[in-house]
């Protein structure tokens, strides 16, 4: 009998283990705001900020990373080609509630795409599949 009970564990922790990401849902939108193949500078414009202070450091260092995988290149203070802001509601270190990425066309102010992610998954999951669609840089 007790042999049975590591193996019953071990698929129940796979069980509940899958059941947040298979919650996440995701949605991107393009404005088409942006000529996003002649971009490639971003920066960070306000936003609303998740309340606690240590899941926004969380948050901002992991969107800073995948807009370094897309080929953007951040910069600070002079006319980047579009801004970012997120929009976090329950945010924590370890789950998510609800997060909106939008980000900005820099001369028009227009919004030119926004990823939205709703239900409770980890943060790392929910910016992957936030980012999945989201323009490489050109320029």
């Amino acid at each position: 009998m007790a042999l049975l009970r590591f193996p019953l564990l071990a698929v129940l922790a796979l069980i509940l283990g899958a059941l947040p990401s298979a919650a996440l849902t995701v949605e991107t939108e393009s404005f088409g705001y942006a000529d996003f193949p002649r971009l490639s500078t971003w920066a960070w414009a306000n936003g609303a900020p998740s309340s606690n202070p240590a899941a926004e450091r969380h948050l901002r260092t992991g969107i800073e990373s995948w807009m370094t995988r897309r080929g953007w290149r951040k910069i600070e203070g002079s006319n980047p080609h579009i801004h970012l802001r997120t929009v976090a509601a329950n945010y924590r270190a370890f789950t998510v509630g609800r997060l909106q990425v939008e980000v900005f066309d820099s001369r028009s102010r227009k919004l030119a795409w926004r990823g939205t992610a709703t239900e409770i998954a980890p943060p790392d999951l929910t910016e992957k599949k936030i980012f999945k669609d989201f323009p490489k840089a050109g320029g």
